[in-house]
């Protein structure tokens, strides 16, 4: 059995914002993974047609999925945060559900722009498969 990296997929911007107000939560966003010690790397998300910035964010404990969700759920109204765990499946956490939306993968660019949401992390596209 092979064993993935444990990540979320996490983001601060809310589409309904000013773009100056979404800059202020994404700062406010990077500051809290600082302190909660998490490694992280910033990049762009498309979601439901809306572009934002997103984080890769590494997540090494259980206890790092109830964090990560209490930041995004809780503090920034995300409506869900992915979670991919350790079996390569990936889940999107809502506040009182979870979904199973199959496995995010590296994805051509052309593969990525067919997909309701994907991410762009260092000029490297990924969307479920």
């Amino acid at each position: 059995m092979n064993i993935f990296k444990q990540f979320a997929l996490i983001s601060a911007e809310r589409k309904d914002l000013t773009p100056q107000e979404n800059e202020a939560r994404t700062n406010q966003l990077k500051l809290m993974l600082k302190h909660s010690n998490l490694k992280f790397t910033q990049g762009e998300g498309f979601y439901d047609n809306h572009r934002e910035v997103t984080f890769y964010v590494e997540l090494p404990g259980v206890d790092d999925i109830e964090r990560i969700e209490m930041i995004g759920l809780d503090r920034f109204q995300q409506d869900c945060v992915a979670i991919q765990y350790p079996d390569g499946h990936t889940r999107l956490h809502y506040p009182n559900e979870v979904h199973h939306i199959g496995k995010i993968r590296q994805v051509t660019e052309e593969v990525a722009k067919t997909r309701s949401a994907y991410s762009v992390f260092n000029g490297i596209h990924y969307a479920t498969v």
